[in-house]
């Protein structure tokens, strides 16, 4: 009888490797089955304007698989909606405070009851300083106060004499302004509205032949549109268009307002520091103003009208302060 030898090292062997084949199928498996299951992805779009400065940032979230979005509960990322845009702001609320000097070269036209009393030409210095609040780059509200001195010298009217004399014009106007962004933080439209005491100069009589330069001051509101655009790196043109309409409010003298309208027109171009937020600006301003006020001296009854353009060359600073983010 033939003995048959079985080495029992080969089977070892071959057992080995047929638990070899089969945990390695097994994890063939598993890898395939992994790949085809309903996993979640996400795309994250992100983009920044402008490219220096902190001005804002837009992150765009969107889910690849729709019918998944919104699925998981408490996931702030499941719960948005595709395309639908998250904004943040950096460095907001801001605050702003401004100087400006304006040396203004204005021309006016004035009739006291059908006799033209017109002004050629007369110079001034004006003074600004505002405060700003800004919410965020598309909302802010501002404060503005002007002063100047007014002066006219002596001068043989004939029937009249007008006096050397000075009015100091001083205004007050806050603002309330809300500006569409545009490809960025410093490309925008601007529309918003105005309210406060404005005033202008006029001629008025001390006595029954002897004018003085004085001050009329009238209540007014007013709307506003602007548009602003980047020129390059730091610096940005900024352009507004203004109307304000009076409310024959607020006048403290003899004489009363009948009528007041006036329209601004005003650029400037602004150029921001590289180690902070303030910036300087140049421009200029043009204004036309139509107004008529009534008084009495004595037992006549005064009519004036007014008309008056006025243009000044505006030099400035203005110092920004954020929340500190």
């Amino acid at each position: 009888m033939d003995i048959i030898m079985i080495d029992n090292n080969k089977f070892d062997k071959l057992d080995k490797l047929d638990k070899s084949v089969i945990i390695a199928i097994f994890i063939v498996i598993f890898l395939l089955l992994s790949q085809n299951s309903e996993a979640q992805e996400y795309q994250f779009n992100s983009s920044a304007e402008p490219s220096y400065g902190k001005e804002k940032t837009q992150l765009q979230f969107k889910a690849v698989d729709p019918t998944s979005a919104g699925a998981v509960g408490a996931d702030p990322v499941n719960n948005i909606q595709n395309d639908q845009p998250f904004t943040g702001y950096v460095g907001y609320p801001r605050f702003q405070f401004g100087l400006f000097y304006a040396p203004t070269s204005t021309g006016f036209k004035q009739e006291y009851n059908s006799l033209p009393l017109n002004f050629s030409s007369a110079s001034y210095n004006s003074f600004n300083v505002f405060g700003r609040f800004l919410v965020n780059p598309n909302l802010n509200a501002e404060l503005e106060y002007s002063h100047s001195a007014f002066s006219v010298s002596s001068k043989d009217l004939g029937t009249y004499q007008v006096q050397k004399s000075t009015a100091n014009i001083d205004t007050l106007l806050g603002r309330v302004i809300y500006c569409d962004v545009l490809s960025h933080a410093l490309n925008k439209i601007c529309y918003g509205g105005v309210a406060g005491l404005d005033a202008f100069p006029s001629l008025n009589f001390t006595n029954a032949t002897d004018l003085e330069i004085t001050s009329i001051k009238d209540m007014v509101l007013g709307l506003l549109l602007g548009y602003q655009r980047e020129l390059g790196p730091f610096a940005y043109l900024n352009t507004n268009l203004e109307y304000l309409y009076g409310l024959r409010q607020g006048q403290s003298s003899n004489l009363g307002v009948d009528s007041d309208s006036k329209i601004k027109a005003k650029i400037e171009f602004n150029f921001l520091s590289q180690k902070s937020l303030n910036y300087f600006t140049a421009g200029a301003e043009y204004s036309y103003r139509d107004a008529k006020v009534h008084g009495t001296t004595g037992s006549f009854t005064d009519n004036w009208s007014t008309k008056a353009t006025s243009f000044s060359l505006t030099v400035g600073y203005t110092w920004t302060w954020d929340n500190g983010l």
